[in-house]
């Protein structure tokens, strides 16, 4: 997004002023007013560069963020336009104003928020995966309930349900948005289930192990990787640099490395054939759902018989499912390598589905 401070008044003289097509997202009756905390612009992405320049060096006011109906001039969110594009275009053609302020048409609005809330906010939003009674009432929720009044619409308060309606209406989000969110939010501490839900409808799953330097200690990396290749794909294997290991590493398993050393080589995998955890598992590993990925226990207890290691030294760790991997690949791989990773995925998958 482009952001800036500035008086919301002024910006919108100013927008109204060179007769560029806006709105206010998320609208709220104290938009204008000095006191809110920030406010949301989608616009014209041809005049967000003049918008920049016209209150370049403010340092005071509210937190204007500006979103282009097509990303540009840095008005993207993680590298894509904020909202569906054909969303963002028909929210500008059906605007209308209200008490002086440019806003979406009420069905274009829901559908921006619902978006926002399963998408960008997944964590954030207070609403549950699949159970609306567990759905904490908020300022988000309160304003869909208005909205879905206003347009006869009824969509259940779940994560899930605004997915459904979203994917009902063209506009649920594509696998390279969702990757780019899980990313974001594993930099900023947040895990979600039910992006990782939604990553794992796919055929197949991949994931990431790391060996950790107890391995290496004893000889043993090598065969590890062997017992990955017997029971996965490997889809590339990369050793961790030590500048990796003491600034990256304490990012993955809270930094946890006691008992058994810190990651010394990375191995992405792909099983073609998980096995659905029971609900006894999900009880104890509720981001578990391929209960293929408990054969670590076993490979432990093998390590630890066929080496002087301790009882607790620990040889492997890994990733829950795919959405974890995912928003973990940037601590052991490049971009480049990361893209070579998810170019190999449609193939692997359509493998899995024979």
């Amino acid at each position: 997004m482009s952001m800036f401070r500035a008086s919301p008044r002024d910006v919108a003289a100013w927008l109204e002023q060179n007769r560029v097509e806006h709105v206010v997202l998320r609208y709220g009756p104290r938009t204008l007013d000095t006191r809110v905390g920030d406010v949301d612009l989608l616009m014209d992405d041809r005049a967000i560069a003049a918008l920049k320049t016209a209150f370049r060096g403010r340092r005071s006011g509210t937190k204007i963020d500006v979103y282009g109906i097509e990303g540009l001039h840095g008005s993207d969110y993680h590298g894509f336009p904020h909202l569906p594009e054909r969303l963002g275009r028909q929210i500008l053609a059906r605007r209308r104003r209200v008490a002086g302020v440019w806003v979406p048409h009420p069905l274009d609005e829901l559908n921006g928020l619902l978006y926002h809330l399963a998408y960008h906010k997944s964590v954030q939003s207070g609403v549950h995966a699949s159970d609306p009674a567990r759905s904490a009432p908020t300022q988000g929720t309160e304003r869909l309930a208005a909205l879905q009044t206003e347009c006869g619409i009824a969509v259940t308060c779940t994560l899930e349900g605004f997915h459904r309606h979203l994917e009902s209406c063209g506009l649920a989000v594509s696998e390279a948005r969702l990757v780019a969110y899980i990313e974001h939010d594993f930099r900023h501490g947040r895990k979600s289930l039910f992006h990782a839900l939604l990553q794992n409808r796919h055929p197949g799953e991949l994931n990431l192990f790391v060996i950790r330097a107890v391995a290496l200690k004893y000889g043993k990396s090598e065969a590890l990787i062997e017992r990955l290749g017997e029971r996965y794909r490997i889809v590339s294997v990369k050793a961790t640099d030590r500048w990796t290991r003491l600034t990256r590493s304490g990012r993955m398993r809270g930094g946890k490395w006691r008992r058994g050393g810190r990651p010394r080589i990375a191995v992405v995998v792909f099983d073609p054939a998980p096995v659905p955890t029971t609900a006894e598992e999900r009880e104890v590993h509720p981001f578990v759902f391929n209960r293929n990925q408990f054969v670590k226990v076993e490979w432990r207890d093998w390590f630890c018989r066929e080496t002087a290691a301790r009882d607790k030294d620990n040889p492997i760790h890994s990733t829950d499912n795919e959405a974890e991997a995912l928003g973990h690949l940037p601590l052991f791989f490049s971009a480049e390598e990361r893209e070579q990773i998810r170019r190999s995925l449609p193939a692997l998958r359509a493998e899995a589905s024979r």
